[in-house]
């Protein structure tokens, strides 16, 4: 037992050794920032100017006597004079040598200078004295020492190292690594769905956190010579804040000096269906200048709210066109503004330019010129935070409808030229659907007989479409089946399967209507792909699939494709759209 205790003893004897090195450390560290006159102090003569140039020398000597203990002195310019010896084959110059400037009253009288109040550049004729904090600046800065005496420490005297491990928290880099860990973990994909805010601020205060971290880390270094590298970073970072701002006021904002009205914002309205437990948020931007197109996704913001700096990624569902007149959007046909299918609008495939946004006719009886409005619709399901937010805001209003500014930004993403591949298998889960309908827009769109082909408008050469939807409520599939897909239900190359997993019912709409059924429960993916990928090779046609849904339907679709492939099935090309962010 003894031994014990004589060893640890030893080992805590050889860290405070190491511990009273410290301070002369310091002293000589923040010396090194200036420059004095007569022997060189750059390149290979450094060590000369740390051992023999008296004024530098006599210097390191009175700080020590001011700032450093007689114990932290001793082992201090012990430690100095071997590193001039092992280093630089140098004896240090000793305290007798320059005797006449370390007298009580020359060091009273010494100039005392802060940190970077002499250049290099303007070497000093004289000693000079630290100040009491430029010293506390370089002695924080010194990392303590480790020795593997600590890990026999640890295993024989815990709680003594875990005193000492605090003492190291006061001065070490670990609050800066602490910052960057959080960063990490605040990241993550199972935090960032499940508490969409919590990351978003925990993501930008603790980015910033870190780079002020860094600036402070690197003041320490004359002329701030590792700032050159922190401000491509800064400067990135806000021309990214102000890149998003601006394209934030373009597609929501539209000054034009030749309406009524001298500028158009967006407007939105939503509509909450308790039982399909979806909210439908149809957004007018103000610009006219957007043209969706499938696979595109748009960040949006709710202004007017405490957290109103939030964007919250959704994939476009649909869009339409609708018919208003240049000062607004009153209602001019019969009391009610006409709604144009994007699939009934060929000349418009592109999406509306400013001169589609002209005058498309004139009211007779008015005299007001008609404009076509581009309207998106999303389909948000109601979560936790901001959707449930969205919910709320409904629920609040007796129709369960609410008309409040949410603004877009984007769009973001690319489209997938499905119009390429002779047969196309959409499967879709939830509001994976968001995903689905565009592309089945744009197939009608393609197919129509006028339509003007172009190096980007090809015509499609889709000869079967089929889509295959499963989600929980039967009425979210009834919703959009006699909205976005009712013309592509009438179509005899376009057919549906739909899937309700809450619903025990089987439903049979009206065949005067629209003619689809509701099965209840999930496809079976594998015999679904396997049967297409061989009607495909069958027929020599290209099969394309694409995937939008929760992980397991994606995992499960993408291994049905893969056997099918492995079977000798290669003209297959599976596209699998992000369900999550």
């Amino acid at each position: 037992m003894l031994l014990r205790w004589l060893v640890i003893a030893l080992a805590l004897g050889v860290w405070a050794n190491h511990e009273d090195e410290r301070c002369v450390t310091a002293v000589c560290s923040a010396y090194n920032y200036i420059s004095f006159v007569g022997l060189p102090t750059k390149g290979k003569d450094i060590w000369v100017s740390q051992c023999r140039n008296p004024l530098k020398v006599a210097s390191i000597y009175a700080a020590s006597e001011i700032y450093c203990n007689e114990r932290e002195r001793g082992i201090g310019l012990t430690q100095l004079a071997g590193q001039c010896q092992e280093f630089g084959n140098l004896e240090l110059l000793s305290r007798e040598a320059l005797a006449e400037n370390l007298t009580d009253d020359a060091i009273r009288n010494m100039k005392t200078v802060d940190y970077q109040e002499l250049s290099r550049g303007e070497p000093a004729d004289t000693p000079v004295l630290l100040s009491a904090a430029y010293f506390d600046l370089m002695f924080n800065t010194i990392v303590r020492p480790f020795r593997p005496s600590w890990d026999l420490v640890a295993l024989k005297l815990t709680n003594v190292l875990g005193i000492l491990g605090i003492r190291n928290l006061v001065t070490s880099c670990i609050w800066g690594t602490f910052v960057m860990i959080l960063l990490l973990i605040t990241s993550l994909d199972r935090i960032r769905i499940a508490t969409y805010e919590l990351f978003l601020i925990a993501h930008v205060v603790l980015s910033i956190l870190t780079l002020v971290g860094c600036f402070y880390h690197t003041v320490i270094f004359e002329g701030n010579e590792y700032w050159k590298y922190l401000w491509p970073t800064l400067g990135l970072w806000v021309i990214d804040r102000f890149l998003r701002i601006v394209r934030l006021c373009y597609c929501n904002i539209h000054v034009s000096l030749s309406n009524r009205r001298l500028a158009e914002v967006s407007v939105s309205r939503m509509v909450y269906n308790e039982t399909a437990d979806v909210v439908r948020l149809e957004i007018t931007p103000g610009t006219p200048s957007l043209q969706p197109s499938p696979g595109q996704y748009y960040f949006l913001y709710q202004p007017f709210r405490l957290t109103g700096w939030e964007s919250h990624p959704f994939t476009i569902g649909a869009w339409s066109y609708e018919i208003g007149d240049q000062t607004s959007l009153v209602p001019i046909f019969e009391g009610r503004i006409k709604s144009l299918d994007v699939s009934h609008v060929p000349l418009l495939a592109g999406g509306v330019s400013d001169r589609d946004y002209q005058c498309i006719s004139e009211n007779g009886s008015s005299g007001q010129e008609e404009y076509l409005k581009l309207k998106l619709t999303f389909w948000v399901r109601p979560y936790d935070g901001w959707t449930k937010q969205l919910r709320r805001q409904c629920l609040s209003s007796p129709a369960k409808t609410s008309e409040t500014t949410i603004l877009l930004e984007g769009p973001y993403g690319e489209t997938f030229p499905l119009w390429r591949y002779e047969s196309v298998l959409i499967i879709v889960g939830g509001t994976g659907i968001a995903s689905a309908v565009p592309y089945i827009q744009d197939h009608l769109r393609r197919s129509v007989e006028d339509w003007h082909t172009s190096p980007e408008n090809e015509k499609t050469r889709v000869r079967d479409m089929e889509l295959v939807w499963t989600t929980k409520q039967a009425a979210f599939i009834r919703d959009v089946a006699r909205r976005e897909l009712k013309h592509a239900l009438k179509r005899e190359d376009f057919s549906a399967s739909f899937y309700a997993t809450r619903d025990s019912t089987t439903y049979s709409e009206d065949p005067t209507d629209f003619g689809f059924e509701i099965q209840s429960g999930r496809p079976h993916l594998q015999s679904l792909i396997m049967s297409r990928a061989c009607d495909a090779c069958s027929a020599g046609t290209s099969l394309a699939i694409l995937v939008c849904g929760p992980p397991r339907m994606a995992d499960e679709a993408r291994a049905a494709t893969h056997l099918a492939m492995r079977q000798g099935h290669r003209s297959i090309k599976f596209v699998e759209e992000s369900f999550t962010w």
